[in-house]
């Protein structure tokens, strides 16, 4: 019978922490500061320990149920603190998860204590935690693939659209459910009253919930924030569109008109040289040379969209005494959204356009260097700027936003995820501030 009970005491400190723990580090697992062995290694020693003192005291000494809850929660605090540590990800968001999944065993193992303490007590007082090890295999059996595919696809989903500074807030929701779950619970000599198990369900399903609705409603304004985005993006473009073809027209006007005085100039510089006149000849043309039509911006890559764009803002900069140097080699079907192209192009080069009107000082410039490599998309932006740039936790901030995450580099971020890429904002030791991102074609995404 000892025998027995001991390993129903071990068994219930595995079945209460391996699942749970299983939700917990699952979407954070790309995000750990070691390797995954060495953590699940530590894991392991932790819970041995855990597991083996808690068979021991149940069985060979004297202790109540105050001291129970007591030991559990030290060990509790002492696997929270490890998975922080661990796990490389903003604290607040992480505590968001460790809530969600507290609340869930909070459910499990209130329903499974409440069933021992109110239905089985008999039995309870001889085998502690079988009725509990069984009932809470009953409810992870049916309960955890739920559970599982909730956090993965819906929870980390939402999570991961949503922005840095909202998780200083909205840990409060499951926080407060948690908080109160425990405070009305902590007791276990309430659970057998059917208030524990009742207010366990409700406060457990409300957290999910609570956060489940707003995680839903920030990641749709997240993604109308991303489409108004797209839609200025386009607007503008069409916009550079009409000014570029009616500078064009004018040019093709202009043009017409100088072809048909043509024929009077040749006659008169004709005359100009008959009458060895050089030097009325020479004012002559340099006269016609200042009236001939400004060149339209050559074209810099196939790609119309792009080309659009880079047009206009190398237009803009010549008119802010900007240099600028743009080698992009992009053709008309590249594989990516010609909208999405403009979020990246345009963003990128307002930014630098932007940071280089900032500037006092010094030289300015803006180099843009776009084309396939491997069958993937390489874009570099580099320009300079005053050497003031806002950084908060590894990441970029806007200055004409006050700090705040800004739209456009979360676009940016968006579209270079969409097609499976990588991005990197980085500023060197002088004035110059470089935005580097590679991007899977079509054709490289079918080909993986």
């Amino acid at each position: 019978m000892i025998m027995f009970n001991s390993a129903m005491d071990i068994f219930y400190i595995l079945l209460f922490m391996i699942p749970c723990s299983m939700l917990r580090y699952y979407p954070f697992l790309d995000k750990l500061r070691i390797p995954l062995r060495n953590v699940v290694t530590i894991y392991g020693v932790f819970i041995t320990l855990e597991a083996g003192v808690f068979a021991y005291i149940m069985n060979n000494g004297s202790i109540n149920g105050i001291e129970i809850q007591i030991y559990r929660i030290s060990w509790g605090i002492i696997f929270a603190v490890y998975s922080f540590i661990v796990i490389k990800e903003k604290f607040l968001k992480q505590f968001f998860f460790y809530l969600i999944v507290a609340s869930y065993s909070s459910v499990i193992f209130g329903t499974a204590n409440f069933l021992e303490a109110h239905i089985f007590e008999a039995f309870s007082e001889k085998h502690p935690y079988t009725i509990t090890n069984a009932a809470a295999i009953i409810q992870i059996a049916f309960t955890f693939p739920i559970m599982f595919k909730l956090i993965i696809k819906r929870f980390k989903k939402f999570a991961d659209s949503v922005e840095t500074d909202i998780w200083k807030v909205i840990w409060l929701i499951p926080c407060m459910f948690y908080g109160m779950g425990f405070i009305f619970t902590v007791d276990l000599r309430t659970a057998e009253s059917w208030k524990h198990i009742v207010t366990r369900y409700m406060l457990g399903t409300g957290s999910f919930t609570a956060c489940y609705i707003l995680l839903k409603t920030l990641k749709q304004l997240a993604d109308n924030a991303a489409l108004k985005e797209r839609f200025r993006f386009i607007d503008q473009q069409l916009q550079m569109q009409v000014k570029q073809y009616r500078a064009l027209t004018e040019n093709i006007e202009q043009t017409r008109k100088a072809r048909h005085d043509l024929r009077h100039h040749l006659l008169l510089v004709k005359r100009y040289l008959q009458e060895n006149r050089k030097s009325e000849l020479f004012e002559y043309l340099e006269e016609q040379r200042q009236t001939l039509p400004v060149n339209v911006e050559e074209n810099v890559c196939e790609n119309t969209a792009v080309n659009v764009l880079a047009c206009y803002y190398i237009g803009l900069a010549k008119e802010k005494g900007i240099n600028t140097d743009f080698k992009i080699s992009i053709s008309r079907d590249a594989g990516i959204l010609d909208s999405d192209l403009s979020i990246i192009f345009g963003n990128c080069i307002e930014n630098a356009l932007e940071a280089c009107e900032r500037m006092k000082t010094g030289d300015r410039f803006i180099r843009v260097r776009a084309g396939m490599k491997m069958g993937e998309l390489v874009i570099i932006v580099g320009n300079s700027f005053d050497g003031h740039a806002i950084l908060n936790n590894g990441e970029y901030r806007s200055i004409k936003r006050n700090g705040d995450r800004g739209i456009g580099i979360s676009s940016i971020q968006a579209v270079v995820k969409k097609y499976g890429g990588e991005s990197n904002f980085e500023k060197s030791d002088g004035n110059l501030f470089k935005v580097s991102m590679v991007l899977k074609t079509k054709e490289e995404k079918i080909a993986l």
